[in-house]
């Protein structure tokens, strides 16, 4: 509604307003909202609350951002008025000097300033610091910390300030200079075959790494018995997130269980909870599924389908979720993983879920 109403068109209306105001309750109002005492509502109550809340956080957001194109059209408008433009020497597309920055060369160029965020988001990625005049007549210029602040966010300045920290530290070639794998800090530390660990003291870090393999720290263990048991974590993972998807539970005595024929309506055995194999929901009766001559309707669960061509699918998708989860946790292990390629599901995991599989029951299918 609020897109709406920003963008309301008198000659197409999106709605008819009403005659008379809906009349408004105080304690709703934006500037009394912060007032509620959300533990009076109940859970639902609480739900919506919260939307109103989200939804007017995000307006406010939109508003701001609305208010400050239409400032940025009016600077612009004031500066081709007093003949206070340039064009950008990197974009070449016209820009109030207001909104620019310029090099410290012996002549001066003009760059927007996203152009500079582009130029200063390379320069990090090439792990240099110093920001050099992009014109291409061969300027020799740089910008002062004052242009620096114009263009540069946070985190591109801390970046900037980290690789330019580590540049002076190797150019003072200080002996057994060690860094921090987290953090900027360094240090001096006594030859590695003495002390193998880093101990950060940066008080936002504070880690204690290997100086071997630059990981966490592992010992007494070996870099080589480090790598190999995160191996195993990371498989244990894995085999873990696909057993999941294979067995089901059910959803009233959260019994094990897994078909292996049969229908997809599935009737626990140790409870009589009726449950779709398909979704997992708990059913009444067949009208869950797709089958018309049995009260179902086309496009739900269907009532048949190859249970095993099911569990390939079911396990290929929860491999590549838990794949890419344990990714970002073991980096450095996944590639000695090995894809369980197209194999029955069951077998492949049976050996790691042997004790599990004991304990399951296979429902009837009804």
């Amino acid at each position: 509604m609020d897109e709406a109403v920003r963008n309301w068109d008198d000659s197409k209306p999106p709605w008819k307003e009403k005659k008379t105001p809906t009349k408004a309750i105080s304690c709703f109002s934006p500037d009394q909202f912060h007032n509620l005492d959300f533990n009076s509502y109940n859970p639902n109550e609480q739900a919506v609350l919260n939307e109103v809340r989200a939804a007017r956080e995000l307006k406010s957001i939109k508003n701001a951002k609305a208010a400050a194109e239409v400032e940025e059209e009016k600077n612009l408008a004031h500066a081709k008025s007093t003949g206070q433009t340039s064009e950008c020497g990197c974009c070449f597309e016209e820009f109030p000097l207001n909104r620019m920055v310029h090099c410290n060369g012996d002549i001066v160029h003009w760059f927007c300033r996203g152009c500079m965020r582009s130029q200063t988001e390379t320069t990090i990625g090439l792990s240099k610091h110093e920001l050099t005049c992009m014109s291409m007549d061969g300027c020799l210029g740089g910008f002062s910390l004052a242009q620096k602040n114009i263009f540069l966010d946070r985190k591109l300045r801390t970046a900037l300030e980290r690789i330019e920290q580590e540049s002076a530290l190797r150019m003072a070639g200080i002996e057994n200079l060690e860094t921090c794998p987290f953090c900027p800090y360094a240090a001096e530390c006594p030859p590695v075959e003495i002390d193998k660990e880093f101990r950060c003291i940066n008080p936002d870090c504070g880690k204690v790494c290997c100086r071997l393999c630059r990981k966490e720290t592992h010992i007494p263990k070996t870099c080589a018995e480090a790598a190999e048991d995160d191996g195993l974590d990371a498989r244990h993972a894995l085999e873990e997130a696909m057993s999941a998807a294979l067995i089901r539970k059910c959803n009233k005595c959260q019994n094990p269980y897994m078909k292996l024929d049969g229908c997809n309506k599935i009737y626990c055995t140790r409870c009589n909870t009726m449950q779709c194999y398909v979704c997992r929901q708990t059913i009444q009766n067949y009208s869950h599924f797709n089958d018309v001559s049995r009260g179902g309707k086309q496009g739900r669960c269907p009532l048949f389908d190859s249970t095993e061509k099911r569990h390939e699918q079911e396990l290929q998708r929860a491999e590549e979720e838990a794949r890419r989860k344990v990714a970002e946790d073991h980096p450095n292990v996944m590639s000695n993983i090995t894809s369980y390629g197209k194999d029955s599901p069951v077998t492949i995991i049976r050996p790691y879920l042997a004790s599990t599989l004991n304990s399951l029951f296979f429902p009837k299918s009804i």
